[in-house]
């Protein structure tokens, strides 16, 4: 990576910087002198051959002359027979060849400046957040494509709401102008550097690994402090920056899971004491915590990209369940499409099954790995997940379909399940689907407070519970899903 120039850090100001998108897209919008000398040059031909057809029409047709006399004259005399006529006719064309030049660049301006409310961040000059979420697909096929490397660099500006509220919205707009001029001065043409939402900010660097996105995520973090301490001796508002790194790999395949990656490093950088840089690794899963309001940040574009990077986010955070969301996810599509469930119905499922502990996420890992049981508070905590993951989902209109298999899928057939005691039918069906798959792939997997069940005693002990835990019906489809599953592993394994 190039060394970025650093001369001025100390005082960027935002209106000044030369290559941001904004300005690239209002200098797009601008109609070119070539163009223009074009139009008024074809604006003028046709006002001269229009003017001569007028006149041979008007000669022949209308005054009735003989065509004979129109072919002997020329249109080097036409023109000058009636000279002022013919200045008049060309003004007249060449001014309504301006009024529509005119209109034509008013209306592609227009057009630009509504793609750049969309795509640049008024502030900043920056991409915007659904801007980044394109290019950064982009790069992730390229890199995919032709075996390239690619990084993500997430900042946070640390203490910016403290700032905002003791100096003032117009002094916190200024923190960010700052480090957008920074950020920008800092990267290549290649790279691009978007805002996020709120004190957030995401460099997508090509070609680059994470240990050269390291160098320069710590470079702008230096640049920032060195422009804080300049305006701390001043008086005026100062900041600092964390920054979280992420760079493709065999578990970060989608644009979703290099953000959610470069946010859980972001998150330990918060950590370890603010004015950091953390590169990812997958042991910080494990300490990863977050609000509602951050998942559903993540979570606001619906495709299974996000979704999956964030199942596995809550599955990582305790090794005893890597992987549980997929396997529950499995065996309840399965038991959908046995019970010939739709196209639409599969896809909320499969997205119920894969989210259905997201409520998790924010849960102390004290009481997720505690070896022993769980006192009265501990299980208040844990019940509450599947409000809290219901609460997360409430607030994103994509995924407000499959909140009922999230929040009722620890409902019990008998009623005694919670959150709110649903009995028999009142439970939906997805939720009825998951809690079967939950509670076998539970029951044979190893936790922290007890061994794995063999499959047979997982299947007796669900046969036992029918009609008080699980729907009686589709536990004998599930029964029958299971026993063909492990006849079919075993006619795999013995080939």
């Amino acid at each position: 990576m190039p060394e970025a120039p650093i001369a001025n850090a100390a005082e960027p100001k935002c209106e000044s910087t030369a290559n941001t998108p904004t300005k690239r897209v209002l200098m797009a919008g601008r109609i070119c002198a070539r163009h223009r000398i074009a139009a008024y040059a074809g604006g003028f031909a046709v006002g001269a051959l229009s003017y001569v057809a007028y006149h041979w029409i008007n000669t022949v047709e209308f005054l009735a002359a003989p065509r004979s006399i129109m072919e002997r004259i020329s249109t080097y005399e036409i023109l000058k027979l009636h000279p002022l006529s013919f200045v008049l006719w060309q003004s007249a064309a060449v001014i309504v060849t301006c009024a529509i030049l005119y209109l034509w660049s008013r209306i592609r301006r227009l057009r630009q400046i509504i793609e750049q409310a969309a795509n640049i961040d008024g502030l900043t000059g920056m991409c915007s957040h659904r801007m980044l979420q394109e290019v950064l697909e982009t790069e992730v096929t390229r890199a995919y494509r032709y075996g390239r490397t690619l990084s993500v660099v997430m900042f946070d500006i640390d203490d910016f709401k403290t700032a905002n509220e003791q100096f003032g919205h117009p002094d916190g707009d200024q923190l960010l102008c700052r480090f957008a001029e920074v950020a920008i001065a800092s990267i290549r043409g290649v790279d691009t550097v978007a805002r996020y939402g709120g004190d957030e900010f995401v460099l997508v660097l090509p070609e680059t690994t994470d240990k050269a996105a390291a160098l320069v995520a710590e470079r702008v973090r230096m640049l920032v402090e060195r422009a804080a301490e300049h305006k701390a001796a001043r008086g005026a508002p100062a900041c600092t920056v964390s920054a979280g790194i992420a760079s493709l790999a065999p578990n970060l395949k989608t644009r979703h899971a290099l953000l959610l990656a470069a946010d859980i490093a972001l998150y330990h950088a918060k950590c370890e004491g603010k004015n950091k840089v953390v590169t990812y690794t997958p042991e910080l899963n494990k300490t990863y915590r977050t609000s509602s309001s951050r998942l559903q940040s993540l979570l606001v574009d619906d495709s299974f990209g996000a979704i999956e990077a964030l199942s596995a986010a809550v599955d990582a955070k305790d090794h005893s369940t890597r992987g549980h969301s997929e396997s529950v996810t499995v065996y309840a599509v399965e038991l959908g499409s046995r019970l010939g469930l739709s196209d639409p119905e599969l896809e909320n499922l499969r997205a119920s099954a894969l989210l259905h502990d997201i409520g998790k996420i924010g849960m102390p890992d004290s009481i997720l790995k505690k070896p022993g049981g769980l006192d009265q508070g501990e299980w208040e905590v844990v019940e509450s997940h599947t409000v809290v993951g219901s609460q997360i989902l409430e607030k994103i209109h994509q995924l407000k379909s499959i909140i009922p298999g999230v929040r009722h899928h620890h409902e019990r057939f008998d009623g005694m399940g919670y959150p709110n005691g649903l009995l028999g039918a009142q439970i939906p069906l997805l939720a009825r689907i998951i809690s079967l798959a939950d509670a076998y792939d539970a029951m044979v997997s190893e936790r922290s407070y007890r061994k794995a069940m063999t499959k047979q005693q997982a299947i007796e002990e669900i046969e036992r519970c029918a009609g008080t835990q699980f729907d009686p019906q589709l536990v004998k489809l599930f029964v029958s899903l299971v026993s063909e599953r492990d006849e079919t592993e075993d006619k795999e394994r013995a080939a």
